[in-house]
C-alpha cells in the first residue's frame, strides 16, 4: 500500500512538473504568496524534513543489503582449522622480524637469534648426511662459513662477513634479513638434495596430455563423465520467500521535495529537476515481482573418489517458466571441509524461458565424508525492487576412502599358520624344495613322476606361511599434531586414519593385531577376529578431539566415522590443556594416561607389553628427534620395526623449509640402520604408498 501512495505522489509530481513546463506563466497563488512563503521558517522545516525522510531511505536500503555477498568476489574457501603447522614457530618468528612487530630490543634480539639457530640446526643436519660427518664438524663448517659459496648464507649462520657493498644494497632495500633467510634456506635445501616425492610415469604424463589434447579437460578441470552423480530439483515461486525493497521510494520522496520548493518559490529549475527521481519511483512501482520456475541440477564427477583426486561439480538452473527471470543468482553449499580449487561455485545470470545456465567448479578429494549443503537461490525483477529468495536441497554426499588391502610385513613371525611367507619348507602352495623320502611323509608330499623315473622316492616341500605378531604404535605426541596447511588434517588424525586401515589389512592375512598410544600411555593386547577389528578402530579413534564431551556423553563410533576427517574436527574444539587433564577411561591393559604429550617417548612402557616375537608399525610424523632414539632402542632389542610416516612438511616457507630437511634427514638415518620407512606424501592414497613400499623391498 505504501509503494503504491507514493508512486501515485511521484506520478502527481511528474504531471506537475509538465504542467510548469507547459504553462508558460505559474499560478497566481503562487505569484502572491510566493514572497511570504521564501522567508517562511516553515518552509525550511519542511525542506529539512523531507531531506531527512529522503535519507531514512537510503540508508536502511543500504543496510538491508549489505550482507548480500557481492558476486565479484572470489569462490569461498574451505573453513581453516586453527591447528598448528609444521615449521610454523619458525615461520612466526620470522614474519614478525620482518615486519617490525617486536619493539623491545632484548625480545627482538632473542627472537633473531632463535631464528638464526633454527636454521643452523638444519644446516649442521644436511651437511652432516650429504658430507657423511659428525654433527661436531658440520657445526664447525656452518660457523666458520665453508658449508658454503653463498655470501649471504655463510654470513648469516657463521662468523663470515658480508661485503660492505652488499650490506649497503640489502639495507637499501629495507630486505636484508628476508634476503638472508631466503638464501640460507636455498643452500640448505641445495645441500640436503630431497628428491622428489614421486614424480608422475612417462606413460600417465603422455595420456594425461593425450587426454587434453582431445579436449578431455576443459578450463583446467577434469571432464564429466557419464558414471557422473546427477541430482534435480524444481523450485517455484511458492517455495521462495518474498521481500520488497524501497530504494526506489526515496525517488518519490526527493521529486516531492524538489517540486514543492519549485511550486513555491516559482522556480522551474527545481520542478524540472524533479522530473528524474519521479521518473525513478515510477519505474520502480510499475515492474511486477519476478516468477520463480527453475530446476536445479548438481552433478557431481565422482562420489567416491581417492584423497587428493581433483573432483570436478556442476551447478545447472533452468528457466521453466513462461516468464523471463531478469537477474538469477545462485551458490552451491559447498562443504566446508572441501576447498575449490578451480571454477566458482557462484552463478548471476539472466534466463529467458527455457534457457539454462551452469556454474562448474572442481575441488580436491579429503579424507572422509563431505556432505554438501543447500543451493541457495536468489531472483529479482527488472527494477530490482523484489527479490524471492530460496534455499533447496539436493542430497549429494562425496565419501573420500583410501581402501588398504595389503600391508608389508617382515619375517619375523609366530608358529600359527598365516600368509606371511618365510624361509622355511612345510605345507603351502609355493614350491620349495624336495629332499628324501621319509617313512612319515603324507602320500600327498611324495613326488611320484620322480619315483616312476629314477625308483627313488622323493618327496616335496612347500614354502611354509605363518602369522605375524604385529603392534601398530600410533605417535600422537602434542608435538606431532602439526598440519601442512590450514585445509588438511594434521599428522595425528591421519595418523589414526591410517593405523586403523593397517590393522584391518593385517587382520584380514590372519596375523594377530594390536595397537598403542604413545601420548596417554595406552595399550590395547594383540588379538584376532572380528571383534579385535571393532575394539581397535575404537581404539585408535579415541582421542582428546573424541574424548567425553562436557556434558559427559562420548560420541558414538558412527559419529566418528562420519565426521573423522572434516574440517570441524581438524581443529580442537577445546584446549589442549583441558584435553590432558580430563580423566580418560582406561583400556583393556593400559596404564595411566600421560599428563603432558610434549615429552619424550615412553620406550620402557612399551617394551614391557610387547609379545615376543611381534613386529611394531610405527606411525609417525618424525617431527623431532624422539623417533629416531626410540626406534634405535626398539632395534636393539631385536624387534622388527616398520615405519609409516605422513609427509606434513612443505618448501611453502622458511619454517616449512626447515622441518623438511630435517625430517628428510631423520629418514635417511632410518633407512641407513636399515629401518623400513614408507615415506607417505599424503596427497597419495595410503594404498598407493604401501604398494610402492612393497614393490621397492621385494626387489
Amino acid at each position: 500500500m505504501r509503494r503504491r501512495l507514493l508512486g501515485g505522489a511521484a506520478v502527481a509530481t511528474f504531471a506537475a512538473a509538465v504542467a510548469v513546463v507547459v504553462v508558460p506563466s505559474p499560478p497566481g497563488f503562487v505569484e502572491h504568496y510566493g514572497d511570504v512563503l521564501s522567508e517562511s521558517v516553515l518552509l525550511g522545516m519542511l525542506a529539512v524534513v523531507l531531506s531527512v525522510v529522503g535519507l531514512r531511505y537510503g540508508l536502511r536500503t543500504v543496510v538491508r543489503h549489505a550482507d548480500e555477498p557481492p558476486f565479484d568476489q572470489p569462490p569461498e574457501e574451505a573453513s581453516a582449522h586453527e591447528g598448528r603447522l609444521a615449521g610454523g614457530n619458525i615461520d612466526d618468528r620470522y614474519e614478525r622480524l620482518i615486519d617490525r612487530e617486536i619493539d623491545s630490543p632484548p625480545v627482538y634480539e632473542y627472537a633473531f637469534d632463535q631464528l638464526q639457530s633454527d636454521l643452523q640446526a638444519a644446516a649442521i643436519e644436511a651437511v652432516a648426511d650429504a658430507e657423511d660427518i659428525s654433527r661436531t664438524a658440520a657445526r664447525v663448517q656452518v660457523v666458520e662459513g665453508t658449508w658454503s659459496d653463498n655470501v649471504r648464507a655463510r654470513s648469516y649462520l657463521g662468523t663470515h662477513e658480508r661485503p660492505l657493498s652488499m650490506r649497503v644494497r640489502d639495507w637499501a632495500s629495507g630486505r636484508g634479513l628476508q634476503r638472508q633467510v631466503e638464501a640460507t634456506i636455498d643452500e640448505i635445501e641445495r645441500i640436503a638434495a630431497i628428491p622428489q616425492a614421486h614424480p608422475p610415469r612417462a606413460e600417465d604424463a603422455a595420456a594425461l596430455e593425450e587426454e587434453s589434447v582431445r579436449g578431455g579437460v576443459e578450463g583446467g578441470q577434469p571432464p564429466l563423465t557419464d558414471q557422473s552423480r546427477h541430482v534435480e530439483t524444481t523450485v517455484t515461486t511458492g517455495d521462495a520467500e518474498t521481500s520488497a525493497d524501497s530504494h526506489w521510494e526515496a525517488g518519490a520522496v526527493v521529486a516531492m521535495l524538489l517540486a514543492g520548493l519549485g511550486f513555491v518559490l516559482t522556480n522551474v529549475t527545481l520542478v524540472l529537476a524533479a522530473i528524474v527521481p519521479a521518473a525513478l519511483a515510477v519505474y520502480g512501482s510499475l515492474t511486477r515481482p519476478p516468477d520463480l520456475a527453475v530446476d536445479v541440477e548438481r552433478t557431481v564427477a565422482d562420489e567416491s573418489p581417492v584423497p587428493g583426486e581433483p573432483v570436478r561439480v556442476s551447478l545447472t538452473v533452468t528457466n521453466v517458466g513462461e516468464r523471463p527471470i531478469a537477474e538469477l543468482r545462485a551458490i552451491d553449499g559447498v562443504p566446508d571441509s572441501l576447498r575449490v580449487v578451480a571454477g566458482s561455485p557462484r552463478l548471476c545470470v539472466s534466463l529467458k524461458p527455457g534457457e539454462s545456465a551452469s556454474a562448474t567448479y572442481t575441488f580436491e578429494a579429503l579424507r572422509g565424508e563431505h556432505t554438501f549443503e543447500s543451493v541457495s537461490l536468489w531472483a529479482r525483477n527488472v527494477s530490482g525492487e523484489v527479490e524471492r529468495s530460496v534455499e533447496t536441497d539436493l542430497e549429494t554426499t562425496v565419501r573420500c576412502r583410501d581402501t588398504v588391502e595389503t600391508m608389508p610385513t617382515t619375517a619375523q613371525t609366530t608358529p600359527f599358520q598365516g600368509r606371511i611367507e618365510t624361509d622355511a619348507s612345510g605345507a603351502g602352495l609355493e614350491f620349495y624344495a624336495t629332499r628324501e623320502y621319509q617313512s612319515n611323509d603324507p602320500l600327498n608330499r611324495i613326488d611320484w613322476n620322480y619315483w616312476a623315473q629314477t625308483g627313488d622316492p622323493r618327496t616335496v616341500e612347500f614354502r611354509e606361511t605363518r602369522a605375524g605378531t604385529v603392534v601398530v604404535v600410533l605417535d600422537d605426541r602434542r608435538v606431532s599434531r602439526q598440519a601442512r596447511d590450514e585445509f588438511t588434517p594434521d599428522a595425528v588424525t591421519l595418523g589414526r586414519h591410517a593405523a586403523v586401515r593397517i590393522a584391518n589389512a593385517l587382520l584380514d592375512e590372519t596375523n594377530t593385531v594390536g595397537g598403542a598410544l604413545l601420548n596417554r600411555r595406552r595399550y590395547e593386547r594383540p588379538g584376532r577376529g572380528r571383534d579385535q577389528r571393532r575394539r581397535l578402530r575404537e581404539f585408535f579413534y579415541q582421542s582428546p578431539q573424541s574424548a567425553e564431551s562436557d556434558s559427559g556423553s562420548s560420541s558414538s563410533l558412527e559419529d566418528v566415522e562420519k565426521t573423522f576427517f572434516s574440517t570441524k574436527r581438524f581443529g580442537w574444539a577445546r584446549s589442549e590443556e583441558q584435553s590432558q587433564s580430563q580423566s580418560a577411561t582406561v583400556h583393556r591393559g593400559s596404564g595411566i594416561p600421560m599428563g603432558d604429550g610434549s615429552g619424550g617417548i615412553p620406550i620402557d612402557w612399551l617394551r614391557d607389553r610387547l609379545p615376543g616375537r611381534a613386529q611394531v608399525v610405527f606411525v609417525s610424523p618424525l617431527l623431532d628427534d624422539a623417533p629416531r632414539q626410540f626406534l634405535r632402542r626398539l632395534q636393539a632389542d631385536g624387534v622388527d620395526v616398520t615405519v609409516l610416516s605422513p609427509n606434513v612438511t612443505t618448501k611453502e616457507s622458511p619454517g616449512g623449509t626447515a622441518t623438511r630437511i630435517e625430517r628428510h634427514e631423520q629418514i635417511r638415518e632410518l633407512r641407513r640402520r636399515q629401518c623400513r620407512v614408507i615415506d607417505w606424501e599424503i596427497d597419495t592414497p595410503l594404498s598407493v604408498a604401501l604398494e610402492r613400499a612393497e614393490h621397492r623391498w621385494s626387489r
